[in-house]
């Protein structure tokens, strides 16, 4: 059997019916809405910019801000630090628990 993904909002002809993929993916805990909006404030070659300064394609963060991929942790925390805590790590991830990360991040400075 072969498996096909569809990405949201695509559809498909399959033995004649039309197969529809949901509007979101709903396993993408994340809420990108404010990495959307900052993105949209910037003009594109600024995006491209902030893009790069987070190791990541401007067509990937795009995926991440509209919800069709999860941020990942190390993203989340790149997003954090290069828009000046505009777009917030817990808004991206708020399954996180920053506050332990950010404590035994400290405790290991100390030692």
């Amino acid at each position: 059997m072969r498996e096909i993904v569809l990405l949201p909002g695509e559809e498909i002809h399959l033995a004649g019916a039309v197969v529809r993929a949901a509007a979101q993916l709903p396993s993408a805990p994340s809420s990108p809405t404010a990495l959307r909006d900052f993105l949209n404030s910037m003009p594109v070659h600024e995006q491209e910019d902030f893009a790069a300064r987070c190791g990541k394609s401007l067509g990937y963060l795009r995926l991440v801000a509209y919800g069709h991929r999860r941020c990942r942790e190390s993203l989340a925390i790149n997003i954090d630090r290069e828009s000046g805590s505009t777009v917030r790590l817990q808004d991206l991830r708020p399954d996180v628990d920053w506050r332990h990360v950010q404590s035994v991040k400290l405790e290991a400075a100390d030692a």
